[in-house]
Protein backbone atom coordinates (compact mmCIF):
# COMPACT_ATOMS: atom_id res chain seq x y z
CA UNK A 1 0.00 0.00 0.00
CA UNK A 2 1.60 3.20 -1.05
CA UNK A 3 -0.83 6.03 -1.71
CA UNK A 4 -2.55 8.46 0.65
CA UNK A 5 -5.83 6.89 -0.40
CA UNK A 6 -4.60 3.60 1.06
CA UNK A 7 -4.02 5.27 4.41
CA UNK A 8 -7.51 6.77 4.36
CA UNK A 9 -9.12 3.51 3.27
CA UNK A 10 -7.22 1.58 5.96
CA UNK A 11 -8.29 4.13 8.57
CA UNK A 12 -11.93 3.63 7.58
CA UNK A 13 -11.64 -0.15 7.77
CA UNK A 14 -9.86 -0.12 11.13
CA UNK A 15 -12.27 2.48 12.58
CA UNK A 16 -15.27 0.42 11.52
CA UNK A 17 -13.84 -2.72 13.12
CA UNK A 18 -13.09 -0.84 16.35
CA UNK A 19 -16.62 0.60 16.40
CA UNK A 20 -17.97 -2.95 16.19
CA UNK A 21 -16.01 -3.80 19.35
CA UNK A 22 -17.65 -1.20 21.59
CA UNK A 23 -21.21 -1.41 22.89
CA UNK A 24 -24.06 -0.21 20.65
CA UNK A 25 -24.61 3.01 22.60
CA UNK A 26 -20.86 3.73 22.36
CA UNK A 27 -20.53 3.25 18.59
CA UNK A 28 -19.20 6.78 18.10
CA UNK A 29 -16.49 6.26 20.72
CA UNK A 30 -13.67 5.79 18.24
CA UNK A 31 -11.41 8.75 17.61
CA UNK A 32 -8.47 8.85 15.23
CA UNK A 33 -5.60 11.12 14.30
CA UNK A 34 -3.54 10.77 11.15
CA UNK A 35 0.17 11.44 11.56
CA UNK A 36 2.52 12.99 9.06
CA UNK A 37 4.39 9.70 9.03
CA UNK A 38 1.43 7.95 7.33
CA UNK A 39 0.21 6.25 10.48
CA UNK A 40 -3.01 6.52 12.40
CA UNK A 41 -3.51 6.66 16.15
CA UNK A 42 -6.83 5.59 17.66
CA UNK A 43 -8.59 6.16 20.96
CA UNK A 44 -11.38 3.71 21.78
CA UNK A 45 -13.76 4.49 24.63
CA UNK A 46 -15.94 1.80 26.10
CA UNK A 47 -17.15 0.71 29.47
CA UNK A 48 -16.03 -2.77 28.39
CA UNK A 49 -12.60 -1.59 29.60
CA UNK A 50 -13.75 -0.71 33.13
CA UNK A 51 -12.20 -2.80 35.86
CA UNK A 52 -9.55 -4.49 33.73
CA UNK A 53 -5.88 -3.64 33.40
CA UNK A 54 -4.21 -1.90 30.49
CA UNK A 55 -2.54 -5.07 29.16
CA UNK A 56 -5.82 -6.97 29.10
CA UNK A 57 -7.52 -4.03 27.36
CA UNK A 58 -4.83 -4.07 24.69
CA UNK A 59 -5.16 -7.84 24.28
CA UNK A 60 -8.93 -7.54 23.85
CA UNK A 61 -8.81 -4.77 21.27
CA UNK A 62 -5.92 -6.17 19.23
CA UNK A 63 -7.39 -9.68 19.21
CA UNK A 64 -10.64 -8.23 17.91
CA UNK A 65 -8.89 -6.11 15.30
CA UNK A 66 -6.64 -8.88 13.96
CA UNK A 67 -9.67 -11.16 13.52
CA UNK A 68 -11.49 -8.60 11.35
CA UNK A 69 -8.83 -6.59 9.51
CA UNK A 70 -5.98 -7.69 7.25
CA UNK A 71 -2.40 -7.05 8.29
CA UNK A 72 -1.96 -4.72 5.27
CA UNK A 73 -4.48 -2.33 6.78
CA UNK A 74 -3.31 -2.84 10.36
CA UNK A 75 0.21 -1.85 9.31
CA UNK A 76 -1.00 1.78 9.21
CA UNK A 77 -2.15 1.65 12.85
CA UNK A 78 0.58 2.76 15.21
CA UNK A 79 -1.41 2.82 18.44
CA UNK A 80 -4.76 2.17 20.06
CA UNK A 81 -5.42 3.83 23.39
CA UNK A 82 -8.21 2.17 25.37
CA UNK A 83 -10.22 4.18 27.91
CA UNK A 84 -13.64 3.96 29.50
CA UNK A 85 -16.54 5.95 28.03
CA UNK A 86 -16.27 8.85 30.50
CA UNK A 87 -12.53 9.23 29.90
CA UNK A 88 -13.15 9.13 26.15
CA UNK A 89 -15.57 12.04 26.39
CA UNK A 90 -13.08 14.08 28.43
CA UNK A 91 -10.21 13.38 26.04
CA UNK A 92 -11.99 14.01 22.75
CA UNK A 93 -14.57 16.71 23.37
CA UNK A 94 -15.00 18.89 21.29
CA UNK A 95 -12.64 17.50 18.65
CA UNK A 96 -13.70 15.88 15.39
CA UNK A 97 -12.57 12.68 13.68
CA UNK A 98 -15.15 10.24 14.91
CA UNK A 99 -16.19 7.11 13.09
CA UNK A 100 -19.54 8.75 12.32
CA UNK A 101 -17.59 10.98 9.90
CA UNK A 102 -17.22 7.91 7.69
CA UNK A 103 -20.91 6.98 7.63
Amino acid sequence: MSSNLDLIESTKIIAKALAEFVRNNESNNVYYELSLLRHVHFIVGSDRFKGIGPAECQDLIWDHLTRLVSSDHISFCSSIRTVDAAEFEEITFPQSGFVSDFN
